[in-house]
């Protein structure tokens, strides 16, 4: 919550938004800016200056806002965070921004992640019983299944967790994400649940995803769905990471491999399509997906830590 407020005052104060554009740059509504803004509570980060905690980088945040011209950068501070503390700090992080933006009658797709199965359990610890006061929630599972059971964090579990969270609607996406053949994929993409399911994350109010990267530690290369031979085809033509098995280069733009036809979920389209896409991903191995997602404008918002950010910032 602190961070909301540093963020509206500092875009009041510093970037001279209207409240209007605050409500819309954090997702949240306009009365609610101008509740923060006459808060007497909220009006004491406020001097001539505003006196931002040392583990809040709105700044930073401008920086690559405007740099990247993205709707908005969360930056985590973990700069003494192990890989395992990074993940739950991430996912803290995006507790902390969906519960900021919740609101009645909203739709929430949700694909895997470790950093978003520490979200959930970010949620569970904080409050709990008084997230049922929102009404109308679906939660959407957008990524289907890898076939390995040990993937604790595959997104039905997630997706589930959530919806228990706040007494939601689920739609399931019940079959595998990459299908063995194009044809395969064409049968499950006619079956009418799987239709509904794509439907809704089409009308979702925001998606919630992790960044895959091309690394070692890729859970979706590990899975072995996808092959060594697609794997390579993938290198070659420049991919750097994928959103929902969805692939892109450097600068963000989709890498078209034979694998496009195997897929069960959301396209490249869809994903530009959506309402609010929250990215959420950190740490050196994940550098350069989280830079293609910055420069193809592929999430309105970007949750990572900060040295990433920072990185980001430099680069030329």
């Amino acid at each position: 919550m602190d961070r909301l407020i540093a963020k509206i005052f500092h875009d009041y104060y510093v970037r001279n938004y209207s409240q209007a554009e605050i409500a819309g740059h954090c997702g949240i509504s306009r009365q609610r800016v101008q509740r923060i803004l006459a808060d007497q509570r909220s009006r004491e980060i406020v001097e001539v200056r505003i006196k931002l905690p040392d583990n809040i980088h709105t700044l930073l945040e401008t920086e690559l806002e405007d740099k990247f011209d993205v709707e908005e950068f969360v930056i985590v501070d973990s700069r003494d965070a192990g890989i395992k503390s990074l993940d739950r700090a991430l996912g803290e992080a995006a507790a902390d921004y969906l519960m900021n933006v919740m609101t009645d009658n909203v739709s929430i797709a949700i694909t895997w992640s470790k950093v978003l199965l520490e979200m959930t359990g970010a949620i569970s610890r904080s409050v709990n019983a008084s997230y049922r006061k929102f009404k109308n929630v679906k939660i959407i599972q957008s990524m289907g299944a890898l076939g390995e059971s040990k993937l604790e964090f595959h997104s039905l579990e997630i997706a589930q967790r959530l919806a228990k969270i706040f007494g939601a609607k689920t739609y399931l996406l019940l079959a595998p994400v990459i299908a063995a053949n194009p044809k395969t994929a064409k049968e499950f993409l006619r079956e009418d649940m799987i239709i509904e399911t794509l439907e809704e994350f089409r009308q979702a109010s925001m998606f919630l995803t992790g960044i895959g990267s091309m690394s070692g530690e890729s859970s979706l290369l590990r899975s072995g769905a996808v092959s060594p031979a697609l794997e390579a085809d993938l290198r070659v033509k420049g991919s750097v990471g994928d959103i929902n098995a969805v692939f892109f280069d450097a600068d963000g733009r989709h890498v078209r491999t034979e694998l496009n036809g195997r897929l069960i979920g959301p396209t490249m389209t869809d994903l530009r399509s959506a309402k609010r896409l929250i990215a959420v991903a950190g740490g050196e191995k994940k550098y350069e997906a989280v830079r293609g997602v910055a420069r193809g404008r592929l999430a309105k918002v970007v949750i990572t830590d900060f040295d990433t950010g920072s990185r980001l910032v430099r680069e030329k």
